[in-house]
Formats: C-alpha cells, structure tokens, sequence
C-alpha cells in the first residue's frame, strides 16, 4: 500500500503538559516518571517510522508554524500543485486574527493584481498576524509542575536542534514558512 504519513512536531515544552492536561492527568509527576524532558526527541520516532514504511512519503512541519502553512499543508494533503485556491485555506486565520484582521486580509488579497506565489502570501499573513493576531490564540503557557524557565529554554533548543536534524532525513518533505 502507499503510505503517506503528515506529522507536525510540537515542542515537547508545549507539547507535554497539554497533552497531560487534556487526558485529565492531574498527577504529572508520577505519569512522567523518570522520564528527562531533555530527552524528548521528535528524530528517533521519525526514523522508526521510515525504517517500518521505507517508502511512505512523509511529511512534516513545525506545529508553531502552521498559521503560515496551512494552505500548503492542505495542498499536500489533496496531492495537488498548490496553485488552486482550496477550501479552508483561511481556517487557522479565523482563530488568530480578529475579525477585522481577517476581513482586511482579505480586502488586501483581493486587490492584489496577477497571481501570487505562496512565499508573497505567507508574508502578506504574517504582517496581518502581527498587526491584528488575538494575542490570547497566540501565547502559550508552559504550565509544568517542577519545569523551570531555563529547563523550557533547554528544552526548546533541543527541540530546535531535533527539528533541524529531522527537516535533512532522507524521504522527508519539510515545510517552511
């Protein structure tokens, strides 16, 4: 069968107390166990998975991106050139901006003259995501029980090393603002 796999990574900084949060585990300490935050690797999972299905196509992004990817990341889902416009494009957007971001955005796209390849479109979306974002959709709040502000520091570089490493896996697509 053809396998095609569309992973986004998330910092485990992140990743780790919503994840423990949403399955209602109030005992965080005891439910990590011994487990060091620092090792918490996206490349060892995703290399398992390519050694399994040597020839799945695979996918990936950062999740913090994914406001600035999401057409592309819905392109690639309908294996399409990315040129059409698809539904749905806009759907992180109407979460992060505000109404009248949005509706500006889309008065400013609309009087774009010609075609306009997606690198102009992320860049148009990210100066409305600095004018108009809800800040409130934006943020991220690191809320773990014993993790102090330098250890989500260290945990993020990592994450930013671990993600450099799996974006050059061979097999892998990477998408990139």
């Amino acid at each position: 069968d053809d396998c095609t796999f569309f992973v986004a990574l998330r910092n485990p900084a992140t990743l780790v107390p919503e994840v423990l949060a949403r399955a209602g585990i109030a005992d965080r300490d005891a439910h990590l166990g011994n487990a060091d935050p620092l090792e918490l690797r996206w490349g060892p999972v995703l290399k398992r998975m390519l050694e399994a299905v040597p020839d799945a196509r695979v996918v990936l992004w950062c999740n913090e991106d994914t406001p600035l990817l999401w057409p592309d990341i819905l392109h690639a889902l309908a294996d399409d050139d990315g040129d059409a416009p698809i539904e749905g494009e806009d759907d992180m957007l109407m979460m992060l901006l505000s109404d009248e971001g949005l509706a500006a955005l889309h008065t400013h796209l609309a009087g774009v003259e010609g075609p306009f390849g997606t690198t102009e479109r992320r860049d148009i979306t990210a100066r409305f995501l600095e004018r108009y974002a809800r800040t409130e959709e934006m943020e991220t709040i690191v809320d773990m029980p014993g993790w102090s502000a330098d250890l989500i520091v260290e945990m993020t570089e990592a994450y930013d090393e671990d993600v450099a490493e799996v974006a050059g896996l061979p097999g892998v697509e990477f998408l990139l603002p």
